[in-house]
C-alpha cells in the first residue's frame, strides 16, 4: 500500500516537474483583457534598432513613461518614446551605440489606466525588457522585419522571446522520477502475483 502511494507521489512530482516550463512561460494576467507587451527583436546588432510595442490601454493615456536604461554606454543610447498616445500605447525604440556590444535592461514605469488604477494596489505599471546586443562586423539588416513579412504569416508569440529553454537536468529529472514510479509500481504487481 505504502508503495502505491510512494509510486503515485513520485509520477504526480515527474509530472509537475516535466510542467513547470509551460507554465512558468504562460504570462501572468491579474486582469481580464489586460493589454500585453511584445518585443521586436530582442537580440540584435550593434546597428539595428529594437521596438517594444505596449498594447492600447497598458499606461495611463497620454501620460509620461519614465524609461531607464542600464547596460555598457547606456547613456549614450539612442531612444525614442517616452509618452503613452491617447489609447495607452506606447512605441519604444532603441538603438545601441555602434560597435557596442553587451546586455541592455529597459525598464518602463507609467500610469496604469483609471479604470486598472483603481482594482490595483499601486496605481503605476512596471514593465523590464532585456534586450541583447552583438557586434561581429557585419551589419545587414534582419531577415524578416514587419514590413516585409508575407501576407498570412503569423506574428509570432505574444509573450518576449526571453531565450530562456528547457534544462537537461529537469528533463533528466523527470524521466529519472517516471522511471522510479514506473518500477515500483511493477516491482508491488509482480509481488502481488508471487502472493
Amino acid at each position: 500500500m505504502l508503495k502505491n502511494k510512494v509510486a503515485a507521489i513520485g509520477i504526480v512530482v515527474a509530472a509537475l516537474t516535466l510542467s513547470f516550463p509551460s507554465v512558468a512561460s504562460a504570462e501572468t494576467d491579474s486582469y481580464a483583457g489586460n493589454p500585453s507587451v511584445r518585443v521586436q527583436d530582442a537580440a540584435i546588432k550593434s546597428c539595428q534598432r529594437s521596438q517594444l510595442l505596449f498594447d492600447a490601454g497598458y499606461f495611463s493615456p497620454g501620460s509620461p513613461v519614465a524609461v531607464d536604461v542600464a547596460g555598457p554606454a547606456a547613456e549614450r543610447v539612442s531612444t525614442s518614446g517616452d509618452t503613452a498616445a491617447a489609447d495607452g500605447s506606447l512605441v519604444f525604440s532603441f538603438q545601441p551605440v555602434m560597435g557596442q556590444a553587451g546586455v541592455y535592461t529597459v525598464t518602463f514605469t507609467g500610469a496604469a489606466p483609471a479604470a486598472q488604477a483603481v482594482r490595483a494596489a499601486a496605481a503605476t505599471r512596471t514593465y523590464s525588457a532585456v534586450i541583447s546586443v552583438t557586434s561581429d562586423g557585419s551589419c545587414r539588416a534582419p531577415a524578416a522585419t514587419a514590413s516585409t513579412r508575407t501576407a498570412g504569416a503569423e506574428a509570432g508569440p505574444a509573450l518576449a522571446a526571453t531565450g530562456g529553454s528547457v534544462s537537461p537536468w529537469m528533463l533528466g529529472g523527470g524521466a529519472l522520477a517516471l522511471l522510479a514510479g514506473g518500477t515500483l509500481v511493477g516491482v508491488n504487481a509482480s509481488r502481488r502475483r508471487r502472493g
